[in-house]
């Protein structure tokens, strides 16, 4: 799927050390490889504060004390680089809408969350009521206030959704739900989405499970702006 965003991969192990022999942290070490895809260019729906990055690579050191780039920053709109610091580890929480979407905001703000993810309507049921302008309009005040952009909030996916299922119904329902998703989260000002891609049910393939998702991913990126969908892992059980 084209506008899938996120993958997170080993690229070096720990060093190996005498069990017996002290050594000291290596802080140059190699961790971790960031690989971004570039965001649409429908340029002109996009929210203020979005970041779009203009380079597919970029492959970053970290450890506990500091973190340095060991290729070139990916590039922000204003051409100026974006680095990652101690200060950019955004660590929070899952937290609830409950009373309205606009309570997640000031919810994580009270844990001391820098990131926050939510639900964008009950994850339980098929169907919702559509988002209220006034509701969306209260979020992003929410957030404007309490300094959450769009980059460091990932709203969660219903967990009815199965954009791989071999049942025709369940299908087309869990596509349905992708795209009303998908498009609430451009009322929200949201560039993020994460959902968990589905099952195969043991009825069909992987591979045609597979295809299905990636059929899925496509057809609702197709009816929609901006709006980035990042896959989740999979429990690893059953038929996932």
């Amino acid at each position: 799927a084209e506008k899938s965003v996120f993958e997170d991969n080993e690229i070096a192990s720990e060093p190996k050390h005498s069990p017996t022999k002290k050594t000291r942290p290596n802080h140059n070490k190699k961790t971790k490889a960031l690989t971004y895809q570039k965001f649409p260019r429908d340029e002109k729906h996009l929210p203020e504060n979005f970041i779009q990055i203009k380079e597919e690579k970029n492959v970053l050191s970290v450890d506990n004390e500091h973190c340095t780039s060991t290729s070139s920053h990916a590039k922000t709109e204003d051409q100026t680089c974006d680095k990652i610091t101690k200060e950019d580890k955004y660590v929070g929480a899952h937290v609830s809408i409950s009373g309205g979407l606009h309570l997640a905001a000031e919810r994580a703000l009270e844990i001391g969350a820098k990131s926050f993810a939510m639900f964008l309507r009950s994850q339980r049921q098929w169907n919702a009521k559509p988002l209220d302008p006034r509701n969306a309009d209260l979020f992003r005040s929410a957030c404007k206030e309490f300094g959450f952009s769009p980059r460091v909030i990932l709203p969660h996916g219903i967990y009815l959704m199965n954009c791989g299922s071999p049942e025709a119904e369940t299908l087309s329902k869990s596509r349905q739900v992708l795209v009303d998703e998908l498009k609430r989260c451009e009322m929200l000002g949201l560039t993020l989405y994460n959902f968990h891609p589905g099952s195969s049910c043991g009825k069909i393939s992987v591979d045609e499970c597979i295809d299905l998702i990636a059929e899925s991913i496509n057809l609702a990126h197709q009816q929609t702006k901006y709006v980035v969908t990042v896959l989740e892992n999979m429990s690893c059980q059953g038929n996932t």
